[in-house]
């Protein structure tokens, strides 16, 4: 911390000795009044008094530092700014004047010269934790994670035992997605400073990321000894307990939270997900509205007014897109339910799925568009008199089992297209045919717990009679081609005209007899076409595939095969091989 009295005198050592000593006997009092004010928060008695010493000397260094962090603080960044400077120039090297000047510019969005006065602050002192702090977070918020994780290096070889350093270095990764990469350097800020709840509460968060729920409780559990009840690291606790199966356990943790702070939404949506999870759906699908202040980037600012379950008839309701591929999917069974209502019903959708759902749900208009835009037309040739997400529909449509319909498919491929995918589905020979993907996920979004290797599928492409259609997002024919030659495997077949254009996609998998995946969005594809999926389930599944039960509600064709440990697939694999034997013994597919 600053020190109050280290800099007090400001006038020129060429003075007069004696004129010096009586203008500090006359500053010293005054400066020690405004201290008090500031100490009980007393801001414009101090400004007051910190004033008056400039009627002393209007260049007073810490008359001059402490004005301009008042005003700073007390929202006059402008008015800040004239005394920061009056310090700079009466001692050039001050490295709080440079400090304090540099984030009230930043304040002021004078960006370029807010960086020189930071970095100058840090070549002063070049263990300057808040330039730094201020400079990286300034980094971060311009999406410039890069210069600030070499900011962050940079701290660390001037002060290699600043815990913030290692701290701030192990966000700044997490951020860039390199989750395993952080956890070292957050260790690091832990073991230098084992009361650091921050980095206590994200190297917990990291480890949850990763899937090393265990481990994550235990870090929590220590922070928590620090500081019970405290609600960042309860929520991140409750998702690890939820990862593990420990939902009562989380329930419990989300509980505490929402007692102390009902407005916690990190909170309410993370029990969302327990809630649907644990098929609770009327409970879960009010706390998932909470979805749009715990991740902002979904939230969109639409100048209509909500649906609350108003009547229709004559209105037009305007429902938008939101969250993944598979979930618009999903969430589109319940479009004939808001269609049946009566009014009119426009449905945004990712452009990848525009032409599907035209054809499917032609009473209503089809638009898609980057998400951050409304749709040309939407509100002036369409006047729209009510918007809902598409993912806010569950909690009007889907509140208990009995309200999911045992639908045949709800989205209709192209008829034609999907007459050419069996025509040439049928020039590889007699047999299954079967879609297949082995990978799904990010790095957020559990993707160790949603990925298979090829290697480990061996079994199910061994099953003769069968052909096996690649369906997996992207372009993996690299890959699928060296499995092939590895094993010698004659009918694995990969055709990206197929997976580049998801109509076509679609079409391919309505040609198919079934479809084996692991959870991604071709579960929701295939069910949603009303086909036979094989779902390969880790044993806690994000929240779309619920704990417990064979088939998906969302899908009445759809068949889960769920792990009976976490990370331990052969029996799932297993099982899916000899069902497959069994299968292609049949005579005709149609047993499906």
């Amino acid at each position: 911390m600053f020190n109050w009295f280290k800099r007090s005198r400001s006038i020129p050592a060429k003075a007069n000795q004696v004129e010096l000593d009586h203008t500090e006997k006359q500053i010293e009092p005054i400066l020690q009044h405004a201290r008090q004010y500031e100490c009980i928060n007393a801001l414009p008695e101090a400004i007051d008094s910190l004033e008056r010493i400039l009627d002393f000397d209007e260049r007073h260094v810490l008359a001059n530092l402490r004005l301009g962090i008042l005003k700073k603080k007390l929202g006059h960044p402008e008015r800040a700014v004239e005394h920061l400077r009056r310090v700079i120039d009466e001692d050039p090297e001050f490295c709080e004047g440079y400090y304090q000047l540099g984030t009230v510019l930043l304040l002021l969005d004078q960006v370029e010269e807010a960086v020189d006065c930071l970095q100058m602050a840090i070549h002063l002192q070049p263990d300057n934790a808040d330039a730094y702090i201020a400079l990286i977070k300034h980094r971060q918020a311009h999406g410039d994670l890069a210069s600030a994780l070499e900011l962050c290096q940079q701290w660390r070889d001037n002060d290699p035992e600043s815990a913030l350093a290692y701290y701030f270095t192990g966000q700044v990764l997490a951020k860039l997605q390199r989750i395993e990469q952080a956890i070292e350097p957050l260790e690091k800020a832990v073991a230098l400073e084992p009361s650091n709840l921050d980095a206590l509460n994200n190297l917990g968060y990291c480890l949850v990321l990763l899937d090393r729920n265990e481990a994550a409780l235990e870090v929590f559990n220590r922070a928590l000894r620090l500081q019970p009840r405290q609600p960042a690291i309860l929520t991140n606790m409750g998702c690890a307990c939820r990862n593990l199966g420990r939902f009562d356990e989380a329930l419990e943790a989300f509980g505490h939270v929402l007692q102390a702070d009902p407005s916690h939404f990190w909170a309410r949506n993370s029990r969302a997900q327990a809630l649907l999870s644990l098929k609770r759906f009327r409970e879960g699908w009010l706390d998932y509205e909470a979805r749009f202040q715990s991740e902002p980037d979904r939230f969109r600012t639409l100048p209509f007014p909500i649906w609350k379950g108003e009547a229709l008839a004559g209105k037009t309701i305007f429902i938008y897109a939101e969250q993944g591929l598979g979930d618009e999917i999903m969430f589109a069974s319940m479009l004939p339910d808001i269609i049946g209502q009566g009014g009119s019903c426009i449905i945004e959708c990712d452009a990848r799925l525009e032409n599907l759902f035209r054809r499917s749900f032609p009473k209503a208009l089809v638009v898609s568009g980057k998400r951050e835009d409304l749709p040309a037309g939407i509100g002036t040739t369409y006047p729209i008199d009510f918007k809902l997400p598409i993912g806010s529909l569950g909690r009007f449509f889907r509140n208990v089992m009995e309200d999911f319909p045992q639908h045949t498919g709800y989205l209709q491929a192209d008829d034609d297209r999907t007459a050419f995918w069996k025509q040439r589905l049928e020039e590889l020979g007699p047999g299954l045919k079967i879609g297949f993907s082995w990978r799904g996920g990010t790095k957020r979004t559990r993707t160790w717990a949603r990925t298979i290797s090829l290697n480990e599928l061996l079994p199910i492409f061994r099953t003769p009679h069968a052909q096996f259609i690649n369906l997996q997002y992207g372009n993996s024919s690299e890959e699928l081609n060296r499995f092939k030659e590895s094993y010698e495997l004659s009918n694995l077949h990969h055709w990206q005209d197929a997976i580049d254009d998801y109509d076509e996609t679609a079409a391919l998998v309505s040609a198919l007899d079934l479809v084996i995946t692991v959870c991604t969005s071709i579960v929701h594809l295939t069910g949603a076409l009303g086909k036979p999926a094989w779902i390969m389930t880790p044993y806690v599944p994000e929240w779309r595939y619920m704990v417990g039960g064979e088939v998906l509600p969302w899908y009445p064709a759809s068949r889960t095969f769920r792990q009976a440990r976490a990370g331990e697939w052969t029996s799932v694999i297993d099982a899916i091989a000899s069902e497959l034997n069994m299968l292609s013994k049949r005579i005709s597919p149609d047993a499906l």
